[in-house]
């Protein structure tokens, strides 16, 4: 049996997996540099990515040194908290560096109106395939998404109506092709958002996860959870802890550029989502 330990994990992935009983563990997806895992099942499922240092950290991330791992679908897979069993393959959990994928509000003020600026400015110089991310660089007024409404949304992050909330997000998730549809990437940014500039962000948070249930695929909800608690990736923990008035352009556009790069369409999607939210909650009823 081979024993390997993981350079870094996310905290994320840490605080799920603590204090778990020994539960299966699933094969949900595998890529070239990425392994997509669900340890558990149901609501008490989470899911894991093991991936190369070449690739950034999300919440769900166990940074391997050796690459690729040895998958043995049909040899015995588990978790008990302590130790990742994969066939023959056995990660210890314990002595990894943790990574902090936790970002709580930040010190940079996402509701100035320069930020603000800048930031629009700069969207709509970025490259992407994002419908949304487009449509919102155009208009980030607008609420007529592609595909959807978002009436319903905007008016319920500006009462904190978690009905409305509910309804407007019932809409979007689970809207696009692949692992993590193009509206559940929006609603992560939308959340984000509300995790930068409400008080308590708890009722937008809570409500959209609740929309998520049951409609949209494994891996999509499950990032859709760690969003809804402050946990980020890599990139867009680069991009939140920066105060973009003080960066020059092309440093500011490398951080946005970071962000999108993610997925065919994901990152930009998540960024539209960011940008549409703090205009309908920097606005108030004037946005809709």
């Amino acid at each position: 049996m081979m024993e390997v330990r993981p350079q870094r994990i996310a905290a994320f992935a840490t605080q799920a997996l603590a204090g778990r009983h020994k539960q299966p563990v699933r094969l949900l997806a595998t890529f070239a540099r990425h392994v997509y895992l669900l340890v558990g099942e149901g609501d008490i499922g989470t899911m894991l990515i093991l991936s190369p240092p070449s690739e950034c950290m999300t919440p769900y991330t166990f940074m391997l040194a050796s690459w690729p791992p040895v998958m043995e679908e049909h040899g015995p897979m588990w978790c008990d908290g302590q130790t990742l069993q994969l066939g023959e393959r056995s990660i210890g959990l314990q002595g990894a560096t943790t990574w902090p994928s936790f970002v709580g509000k930040t010190h940079v003020s996402w509701q100035n109106i320069q930020t603000y600026a800048l930031l629009l400015q700069d969207v709509k110089k970025l490259a992407h395939q994002s419908d949304y991310l487009a449509a919102v660089a155009d208009n980030p007024t607008r609420l007529d998404m592609p595909g959807w409404d978002g009436s319903q949304l905007a008016l319920g992050l500006i009462r904190q109506d978690r009905d409305r909330i509910f309804a407007g997000a019932s809409a979007c998730v689970g809207l696009g092709r692949g692992l993590t549809p193009a509206g559940d990437d929006f609603l992560c940014g939308v959340m984000l958002a509300a995790h930068q500039v409400l008080p308590m962000s708890a009722i937008v948070c809570e409500s959209i996860v609740d929309a998520a249930k049951g409609k949209t695929t494994t891996l999509s909800y499950a990032f859709l959870v760690s969003a809804a608690q402050g946990h980020v990736s890599e990139d867009w923990r680069s991009l939140l802890l920066n105060d973009m008035p003080d960066q020059k352009q092309d440093a500011r556009l490398g951080l946005l550029g970071a962000v999108i790069q993610h997925g065919y369409s994901s990152g930009a999607d998540s960024l539209a989502g960011f940008v549409w939210a703090l205009h309908v909650l920097g606005h108030g009823a004037d946005a809709i």
